[in-house]
């Protein structure tokens, strides 16, 4: 007779994460080349974070399915973040490079007029995919908690039958389309009823990201105090594709394991052109 009872929230402010991470980064400069260079070597490990925003009949229990009186040590896992804080994610490495080259003054006339006076800039930003959580998307343990959207975090997890949960077919395309094959529906199955599943917190591993940034600039001298600038850049040189994450909730048999978009903040290839006059 459990759904005749109203909720009874139990919220605590203790908890734990942590985050180690190695950091190297490394400069170069010599006559008219910069190159600048870091890389991130980390791992960000604990229980999921909440907030008291829009508890009420969405939120009404903490965040993990072993929340309350069962062990919430069993939701420890990699850092997924949540609606509340969607920066919190473990990003394994991220690596950034940045280039900014400029031509000599040249003795040749011509080479002077033409090759004289040039700025290139490119930008190289790269980090693997952000760990997710798979969601039953229904109520199988039969406690009234369930968050049937995905949202982080993910209180009812399925169970893994597979060790591995990687689609045969990953990154090709899917039926129906347009998407991307990710994660083998088959690898995961719902508990027995009345049961909590047993995978893990921020067990898949989602699609990584890159993205080449490119500017290139010059002043053209009128006189003394006036000058003529043009300026060059593309966004996405490659115009490649940046995924987004898989379907988690594994009840959305259509979407489930798929990638039906693309990373947030990926955009086709731009080129966009300035000229200006300063007097």
């Amino acid at each position: 007779n459990g759904n005749t009872l109203g909720s009874i929230a139990e919220i605590d402010d203790s908890g734990t994460a942590s985050y180690n991470g190695l950091l190297l980064s490394a400069t170069y400069r010599k006559g008219g080349i910069n190159i600048q260079g870091n890389y991130t070597w980390s791992h960000c490990l604990g229980l999921s974070t909440s907030t008291f925003q829009s508890y009420a009949a969405s939120y009404q229990h903490v965040p993990g399915q072993n929340g309350g009186p069962a062990n919430r040590n069993l939701d420890v896992g990699n850092c997924t973040g949540n609606a509340a804080n969607p920066s919190i994610v473990d990003y394994r490495q991220v690596a950034n490079v940045t280039v900014v080259a400029r031509t000599p003054k040249f003795s040749n006339d011509w080479a002077r007029r033409i090759g004289t006076g040039w700025t290139f800039s490119s930008i190289v930003t790269a980090r693997t995919g952000a760990h997710l959580t798979p969601n039953t998307g229904s109520d199988v343990a039969l406690n009234g908690i369930f968050l049937a959207s995905g949202t982080f975090p993910v209180p009812q997890r399925p169970n893994a039958v597979l060790s591995d949960t990687s689609a045969t077919n990953k990154g090709d395309s899917c039926s129906p389309g347009p998407c991307v094959s990710w994660l083998n529906a088959a690898a995961f199955a719902n508990p027995a009823a009345g049961t909590l599943g047993t995978t893990g917190v921020g067990t898949i591993l989602g699609p990584g990201f890159w993205e080449w940034d490119q500017t290139m600039s010059r002043q053209f001298r009128v006189t003394e105090s006036q000058h003529i600038e043009f300026r060059a850049e593309a966004f996405n040189v490659t115009n490649s594709e940046r995924f987004g994450i898989p379907g988690v909730v594994l009840s959305s048999a259509s979407t489930f394991g798929k990638i039906t978009s693309s990373a947030t903040g990926s955009t086709p290839r731009v080129v966009q052109f300035a000229l200006k006059y300063v007097f």
